[in-house]
């Protein structure tokens, strides 16, 4: 057939009022050609009576994934013929309806679904339960994709229309009994709505039996999430939450913990420390290490907060700081620390050795609050690493070295001791060079020669050099003598420049420190410089 009749035969098919187009239609559609089959897809697609649409629905199973996505507006089109098959107490109908509706997510047709599912006379009931779930499904994923990356079609419309025909389900379940229908309203449900809060509260409610055998035994999603939402609100009875807890089974664990956010809020702390047994996280199962690690650190942040002993937590921590992700380990260190057992303080002492650089950090800053002394070396090693996360930890375990208190002890640390904590004060306190500044220009002249010597110890005498050679020129022949001391511990020229100024000084005990000061200072600047200098 040429090209312009194959085209003038489709568009007569397409538009013609002879109801047995639709027939014709059908047989092209079972034709090899994809010319002839595109074709009367396309023509298929442009008529607009129901006969025609009801076999072009009866065919949609036929067609290829390619083909559903060129017909991209047939939802709205067919829509007045899907309702009237929904509704009819037809079970092809409400097949040939329900897979066109699921096929193509069809979320506008959710009430008239619903609606007839919850006809207890309807033939189709099952079906069409069955895809209300499947709809709840794909909207809830939908939803919490949506969440994490808001774009596209934002998913809050349709969910707003689908609930308002699911509570109305719930509230009428003694006439369906399909839990399909409840799950569904579980999946989508906001934490705030009547019928839920209705559905959990009220025992008479026709409902409530079958959510809590539901939220007890179901591995639905919506039941799962609904129990881990229950952990936010303050308010929730504690017979739910114990619900929730007392399960032990792998699947429900693993969507419960992924369900809480991390860290815990202090609702869900709080709700923990309700409780007097948390069956779900007593004992570390196989199934904890391989859950994300996320959800690792929510099930260790949770035991944390429960009200069991000292020692079935450590005996957990000690378990996880072996096999656990690295964020779970490092949830374990912070925890452990909280424990007042000499057990924990040697296993964060054990620790300090280990091959992480944020455990190790983690574990002594767990040390420092505890009062130990014996993490400060290892912390200050990390005060400089390469991680970002490693550096916060160590400076966070060191933050009560602060340069008032080093100000403090000065005077009675020996010289080792000196640098050592006058380097960690400089790397945890933002301040310590500005006070270093103003100890230097105190009108004290004890302030001042201290100022100097803890610039040296520290190493922070190159952040200094300008308000240390201005005492180069001060009255008293003391500062000027230890300004130039000071300023050899700067290999920088404006070091150098300053100290020979000074070896011309009318004192000769300040031109003895500076002839001293130039001999240490030409030692720091052939060692930075190497002997090609």
């Amino acid at each position: 057939m040429p090209v312009s009749g194959f085209q003038l035969t489709l568009s007569t098919l397409s538009r013609t009022p002879n109801q047995s187009a639709a027939d014709v239609l059908v047989h092209s559609i079972e034709e090899i050609s994809p010319a002839v089959r595109n074709g009367a897809i396309a023509a298929f697609a442009r008529r607009s009576d129901e006969l025609s649409q009801r076999r072009l629905l009866e065919i949609i199973p036929m067609l290829s994934r390619d083909e559903l996505a060129a017909l991209d507006d047939l939802p709205r089109k067919l829509q007045t013929t899907l309702r009237k098959m929904i509704a009819e107490h037809d079970i092809e109908s409400t097949r040939a309806a329900c897979y066109f509706i699921t096929s193509n997510l069809a979320f506008d047709e959710f009430p008239a679904v619903v609606t007839a599912a919850c006809d207890p006379d309807h033939p189709g009931g099952d079906v069409m339960s069955s895809t209300a779930l499947t709809l709840a499904r794909a909207l809830h994923s939908q939803i919490v994709a949506y969440r994490r990356a808001p774009g596209g079609r934002d998913p809050s419309f349709a969910r707003r229309w689908a609930l308002t025909s699911l509570a109305k389900a719930v509230d009428q379940f003694q006439e369906h009994r399909r839990t399909e229908l409840l799950e569904a309203f579980l999946l989508i449900t906001t934490p705030g709505n009547h019928t839920l809060t209705q559905l959990l509260t009220d025992p008479e409610h026709p409902a409530h039996d079958s959510l809590m055998t539901m939220l007890r035994d179901s591995p639905s999603i919506g039941a799962i999430e609904l129990l881990a939402k229950l952990f936010e609100d303050p308010q929730s009875p504690i017979e739910l939450l114990e619900i929730a807890v007392d399960r032990t089974d792998e699947h429900f664990r693993s969507l419960f913990l992924q369900a809480i956010t991390y860290p815990i809020s202090s609702r869900v702390r709080d709700n923990v420390k309700r409780l007097k047994r948390i069956r779900l996280l007593e004992k570390p199962e196989e199934d904890w290490f391989t859950l994300p690690p996320q959800a690792q650190a929510v099930a260790l942040e949770m035991l944390s907060a429960s009200r069991l002993s000292r020692r079935i937590k450590l005996n957990i921590f000690q378990v996880m700081l072996t096999n656990g992700a690295p964020l779970a380990r490092l949830v374990c260190c912070n925890s452990i620390g909280r424990i007042e057992l000499p057990e924990a303080r040697a296993t964060l002492e054990k620790l300090l050795s280990d091959s992480d650089p944020q455990i190790i950090a983690a574990a002594g800053r767990a040390l420092r609050r505890t009062g130990s002394e014996s993490a400060v070396k290892e912390l200050a090693s990390l005060l400089e690493h390469t991680d970002q996360t490693v550096r916060k930890i160590a400076k966070d375990g060191l933050s009560d070295f602060t340069f008032m208190r080093y100000v403090s002890q000065f005077d009675e640390m020996d010289t080792g001791s000196r640098k050592e904590l006058g380097c960690i004060v400089l790397e945890t306190d933002a301040t310590a060079i500005e006070q270093l500044r103003h100890e230097i220009t105190a009108a004290s002249l004890s302030r001042k020669l201290r100022g100097m010597q803890m610039a040296s110890a520290m190493g922070a005498v190159d952040d200094l050099i300008p308000t240390i050679t201005k005492q180069t020129g001060h009255q008293d022949a003391a500062v000027r003598a230890e300004a130039a001391l000071t300023l050899a511990r700067s290999p920088s020229d404006d070091a150098r420049e300053a100290i020979e100024a000074a070896m011309k000084d009318a004192n000769a005990l300040v031109r003895n420190r500076a002839t001293q000061a130039l001999r240490t200072w030409d030692s720091l600047h052939s060692m930075a410089k190497g002997p090609e200098s």
